[in-house]
């Protein structure tokens, strides 16, 4: 007996002559579009979910994305490996805010033909794909290692101190302009990771770093077991599925929840004197004695020293970044080294190529001038000690 295969599109089960049938949901648009093409203009959408206004030269597409949301896509379609391919839709349950504003971006770039039609739907499945794992998207892995190349390669400082073992996390589609926080959340626990006995005890010993939606998850967990009360009555008890931003303190909540100690260090107010009254030598000091406190291993003399502390997660005021690392120059002036989500993972590997990263990274005291800073640092602030990072066991 002949085995049967089923259509990509509809599912119905074929013995002889699938491709022609494959075909045939292509053949024809919906009758609300016919006659587009006649009007110069950019219309709107006739469909009542829709409503989108598409140029007349994208109606086609615009035509053919309706008919395949209607229906699941299957690896066969896209060609590529995807466990469990189905699409979420924009009212599906697990579609929160985040899928919405990737599917929308997606969208956008498609109808600009920045992406082919192929390209939509491999992104759009593979979105759904990425939900369970790290977002390869944003994600620069093993930036650390990157770093050490371009300093070793080049002496662009007197002495440089860099972070071990973290990967860059950028904006990505879903989240750009409200995820800093999350982002930098993952460039610390990147850098966690890397450790057996933080390894052990974070996101249930998964050693996978989650995404975004997913730290949303643990975090509403943290709330519901007692921590932090007034940060969760404030945020109303529900972040997962929302575009609300979080800081050092949901940060720091999240490593206590998991018995990972951490410190929320405070720099309320500009310590420059003068014509510098507006800068913060105090923190600049403070973490080159951070990151110094932990030094394991010179490379080249004493030009580069690879610190055994984590990244720390830095808030200003409207924005988050991370510090991975300092500099300190004949004079004694120090420059931070600090990583920022608004880099994506284009942009990382243009500057990488280009061999300007570490200008783009280093940061002089008189551009940091916002009234206050906040940093969570991991450990103590004063010991780097491994052991040390565990409070308790979950």
């Amino acid at each position: 007996m002949t085995e049967s295969e089923s259509c990509p599109i509809c599912l119905v089960k074929f013995t002889t002559n699938l491709a022609e049938h494959v075909n045939s949901h292509f053949d024809e648009v919906p009758s609300s579009f016919q006659g587009i093409r006649e009007t110069a203009s950019p219309v709107k959408c006739p469909l009542d979910e829709c409503r989108s206004l598409v140029p007349v030269c994208y109606w086609e597409e615009h035509a053919l994305l309706h008919q395949l949301e209607k229906t699941p896509t299957t690896p066969e379609k896209i060609n590529t490996p995807i466990t469990n391919p189905r699409i979420v839709q924009p009212d599906s349950p697990e579609c929160n805010l985040y899928t919405k504003q990737y599917l929308q971006a997606l969208e956008n770039k498609c109808f600009a033909n920045k992406i082919s039609l192929k390209e939509f739907y491999t992104k759009k499945a593979e979105l759904l794909s990425s939900l369970a794992q790290a977002d390869v998207e944003s994600r620069t892995q093993d930036l650390s290692t990157t770093l050490l190349d371009l300093y070793t390669r080049a002496r662009v400082a007197d002495r440089v101190i860099l972070c071990k073992n973290f990967d860059h996390f950028g904006y990505g589609l879903g989240d750009a302009g409200w995820g800093c926080g999350f982002r930098n959340a993952q460039v610390v626990l990147s850098s966690l990771l890397t450790r057996s006995s933080c390894c052990s005890v974070l996101f249930d010993g998964s050693a996978h770093i989650p995404t975004l939606p997913k730290l949303q998850k643990w975090l509403e967990r943290a709330w519901a077991e007692g921590f932090d009360p007034i940060g969760a009555d404030e945020l109303k008890h529900r972040i997962y599925g929302s575009r609300k931003w979080i800081g050092p303190t949901e940060f720091a909540v999240l490593l206590r929840y998991f018995g990972v100690r951490c410190e929320l260090i405070d720099f309320h107010e500009p310590t420059g004197v003068g014509a510098e009254a507006d800068l913060h030598p105090t923190l600049y000091k403070w973490v080159w004695d951070y990151f110094s406190n932990g030094i394991s291993k010179k490379i080249g003399g004493t030009v580069i020293e690879m610190s055994t502390r984590t990244p720390l997660f830095l808030q200003e005021k409207g924005h988050s970044r991370t510090i991975v690392g300092v500099e300190k120059k004949k004079d004694g002036n120090i420059n931070l080294l600090i990583v920022d989500p608004v880099f994506s993972k284009e942009r990382i590997a243009s500057m990488i190529e280009k061999r300007s990263l570490v200008q783009a990274l280093r940061i002089p005291m008189k551009m940091m001038r916002r009234a206050q800073y906040q940093v969570v640092c991991v450990g103590r602030g004063d010991d780097s000690h491994e052991e040390d990072m565990i409070m308790r066991k979950k």
